[in-house]
């Protein structure tokens, strides 16, 4: 009987009668409290309904009769993200700490638990601290905060000072010979942060004391004498002390230290340079040796609309493609591909073999397996002797000596029928980029070839206000060393205009299809009536973005994002 109600009530849900759907889930959930499907539905219905709080309590509830199933922790993340809620509920922690698990929802269920924490401690929050003070002291110990604060770069100044603050204060505590036990998960944590940011917070004399007074303690204080000299240490200082010191962290309570520090192990002994002949390439090659790029933990793991990749280039996507990530990185955006389409043939190739070691590790993570990895490089990449359906290189081009030529090379092994996504910088969206980079060597007082990463570290530390409050001073390059290196102080790359771009095309024998600008098609109403930019009657074009461009030049600060295909031939 009850499954004859849950049926009807499940049509009336899909056929759009919410209200009436609503009250027949309400009845089953009066008769059986604990029907799942039907708290489920009853979640769903005051969603579509509006009912908010009712959703949530309802959502929260079933997430507990589920046992947490992945879905229903899904529904209650998306429930929070739309509400965008700004009061500290406490009942949500266990849930989305349970989601925190869960490799396809860790990411937003970290987006979420920040704006918890940030709430549930405003006092530790607010700016301009003088001490420690009992609510800074509870968020330390706050376990939630800490596990946060090891997945992500901090990419808020904020957060970022409040954090520095907090460990000069412990470090004041640990030179004073007082005890700063209860800040072990805090400092593993920050140490984890420390690693991921490539040593941005280094103090190289606070360190050398730190050190100093490590290796003259008593055994019983000499962890988070470690601890704290790894929140100090820069990049290659805490690897030293990780090969020095492994037998001290191997204690439970540091497992994502040491799985941290496991992973940059291997990045370093990832020696592997293939067979890279041309010396450009080799340049390029060795920047990002060391320097991988993006350093990431965790990825938004969100549907790629493949199918509408296709069906805008005005192509069949095919059943099972051969896919081509040419210039894979660290494996950020190849994550999405590979979940995206698990049935595809998919080769990822890069020129750095630490880059492709930290991609493999991060496949391992989403459980991919459908990934072949390789050292080469896009001028040899008809040595692959296959042709691909689907071929992306994004924010790759670019750093090539001669870019045509590497999009040349990827057209020739592109299916009659196949389409490219590509990414490019702009050179009117970076023109800032220039004063900063002027801006960082008059403060080290020396010429590029000379700077150290001491240096732009120094140069960081000193931002004022007003700085820290522009455009380009918040974007995630800010807030890792690797970043600002790949942002800033590549040794190989071109920007360029929509016009410039179109003749590489034509050269190449490529046809521009769309663009991938959502924010900027959204802000400015490409093809709805009323926009300031009516589309051409054949449809948006490089010129007519080049125009929109002209007029809103931090437009593509985040690259140009496109498709293009074949040109048929005559």
């Amino acid at each position: 009987m009850i499954n004859d109600y849950l049926t009807s009530a499940q049509k009336l849900f899909n056929s759009g009668q919410f209200s009436k759907a609503k009250n027949a889930f309400e009845f089953i959930v009066l008769t059986q409290p604990n029907a799942l499907e039907a708290n489920r539905g009853l979640v769903a219905c005051n969603a579509k309904l509006g009912n908010w709080n009712d959703a949530v309590n309802g959502i929260l509830k079933t997430v507990k009769l589920s046992n947490f199933h992945a879905e229903d922790l899904k529904t209650l993340i998306a429930l929070i993200e739309v509400l965008n809620l700004q009061n500290y509920i406490v009942q949500l922690e266990q849930p989305l700490t349970k989601a925190l698990e869960i490799k396809s929802l860790e990411e937003r269920a970290t987006m979420v638990l920040w704006k918890q924490i940030a709430v549930k401690h405003p006092d530790a929050f607010s700016p301009h601290h003088e001490q420690l003070t009992s609510a800074i002291i509870h968020l330390l110990t706050d376990k939630l905060f800490c596990k946060l604060l090891e997945r992500t770069i901090i990419s808020n100044y904020l957060v970022e000072d409040l954090i520095l603050f907090c460990r000069q204060e412990i470090f004041t505590l640990a030179m004073n010979g007082e005890a700063i036990d209860c800040y072990i998960p805090f400092l593993s944590s920050l140490a984890c942060l420390a690693l991921l940011n490539d040593g941005l917070y280094a103090c190289e004399q606070e360190y050398l004391s730190l050190i100093q007074k490590y290796q003259n303690a008593a055994q019983d204080t000499k962890l988070e004498l470690l601890l704290l000299s790894l929140t100090y240490a820069g990049f290659e200082q805490a690897m030293d002390l990780w090969h020095s010191e492994q037998n001290s962290l191997q204690q439970e309570k540091l497992i994502n230290l040491k799985a941290d520090f496991a992973l940059y192990a291997k990045l370093q002994n990832s020696t592997d340079a293939g067979s890279i002949s041309v010396e450009s390439s080799q340049k390029v090659q060795s920047f990002y040796i060391a320097n991988p790029y993006p350093k990431w933990k965790l990825e938004k793991v969100m549907p790629i609309d493949i199918d509408r990749y296709f069906k805008q280039c005005g192509k069949t996507k095919p059943k099972k493609m051969n896919i081509l990530v040419a210039g894979c990185g660290t494996g950020k955006q190849l994550v999405n591909i590979a979940l995206k389409e698990p049935n595809a043939h998919i080769i990822a190739i890069d020129l750095s073999p630490a880059s492709i070691s930290y991609a493999s590790q991060m496949m391992k993570k989403y459980q991919i397996k459908n990934v072949k990895f390789m050292v080469q490089d896009i001028l040899a990449v008809n040595t692959l002797d296959q042709r691909f359906d689907f071929i992306v290189s994004t924010g790759v081009l670019h750093h090539m000596a001669s870019p045509e030529q590497g999009l040349a090379a990827l057209t020739s092994v592109l299916n009659p029928d196949g389409i490219m996504y590509l990414a490019l910088y702009s050179k009117l969206a970076r023109q800032h980029l220039a004063g900063i980079k002027e801006n960082i060597l008059a403060h080290a007082r020396l010429p590029e070839e000379k700077l150290t990463r001491q240096d732009i570290k120094a140069w960081r530390s000193q931002l004022t206000a007003e700085q820290k409050q522009s455009r380009w001073y918040g974007i995630s390059d800010f807030f890792y060393l690797n970043g600002l290196y790949d942002l800033l102080f590549h040794p190989q790359q071109k920007e360029y205009q929509l016009p410039e771009i179109a003749d590489m095309l034509t050269a190449c024998q490529l046809k521009f299809k769309w663009m991938a600008a959502p924010q900027i098609k959204k802000q400015l109403k490409i093809g709805q009536t009323g926009s300031q930019f009516p589309l051409p009657a054949s449809g948006e074009n490089l010129h007519y973005w080049h125009q929109i461009e002209e007029k809103y030049p931090d437009a593509f600060a985040a690259m140009y994002h496109f498709f293009v295909v074949k040109e048929k031939k005559k």
